[in-house]
């Protein structure tokens, strides 16, 4: 297959993913639902952070604003597994010319963008709420940094997903590894350096290192170093679900027992 075929090809999945997205979500419901709640979350824990005293406004919002994006980027991109599931698609799509790695990838875009569509607008309205304007000027040059942890936080809320969603338990999984990179990731409280299998947990999660990056940037500091391990992270968190989803097709051809049937 040429490449211009298979270029077609990624471009007719995401389109598909976009309409099916829409579909389940249309505008209505993305005003009237899913808007007012991030909204509310994102000024939840910007006012938590400032009753408990955890940091000044930036660096509250910068980390509020990750964190909407997260519940979008790691729960809610499941359903492009658990769809193939349901319907029963996922032995198809094995035998496709795309590597079913990419086709989750692919389609996943929509959910990043989605994550990256309520961050702003919750940057633009959350600060005017809490009384912050300037935050807008300050965070939305660096969205280029979100679009990154979306990456890596995708990557993550894939793996994830191939991992529990045949056993069902991809609501769990996801709301799982949600709290754990807003406790590990320093959303809301800064860690600093910590040792031991703690230090090596916060380096490989999502987040951790864009954040970090976002902030020094803010603060006027060049920090090129943390934007490219988060884009290493993505990789790996990629590479772990393309390795999960082959290891499941090679054990269905097998053994005949497949977790997506």
């Amino acid at each position: 297959m040429s490449s211009s075929d298979m270029v077609w090809r990624a471009r007719l999945v995401c389109r598909l993913s976009l309409r099916d997205f829409l579909v389940v979500y249309p505008v209505r419901v993305f005003l009237s639902s899913m808007l007012p709640q991030a909204l509310m979350q994102v000024l939840f824990l910007v006012l938590l952070g400032r009753m408990l005293h955890l940091g000044d406004d930036t660096f509250l919002m910068t980390g509020a604003l990750a964190q909407v994006m997260v519940g979008e980027t790691v729960i809610a991109v499941a359903d492009v597994l658990v769809d193939d599931k349901d319907s029963g698609t996922m032995p198809s799509l094995r035998r496709g010319v795309i590597p079913v790695g990419m086709v989750a990838a692919l389609r996943a875009w929509v959910h990043g963008a989605h994550g990256l569509v309520l961050l702003v607008c919750c940057l633009l309205v959350d600060s005017l709420l809490l009384g912050s304007p300037g935050l807008i000027l300050r965070v939305l040059p660096l969205l280029p940094l979100y679009v990154l942890m979306a990456l890596s936080s995708l990557g993550l809320g894939l793996a994830g997903a191939a991992v529990a969603t045949g056993r069902r338990s991809d609501v769990l999984v996801g709301n799982l590894l949600n709290t754990v990179i807003m406790l590990g990731s320093g959303v809301l409280v800064s860690l600093g350096h910590p040792g031991g299998w703690l230090g090596a947990l916060t380096e490989l999660l999502p987040i951790t290192h864009g954040l970090a990056a976002v902030r020094e940037f803010i603060a006027g500091r060049s920090d090129f170093g943390d934007v490219g391990w988060e884009f290493v992270v993505a990789l790996g968190w990629f590479g772990v679900m393309t390795a999960v989803l082959r290891i499941q097709s090679v054990r269905a051809r097998r053994t005949g027992f497949d977790e997506f049937a």
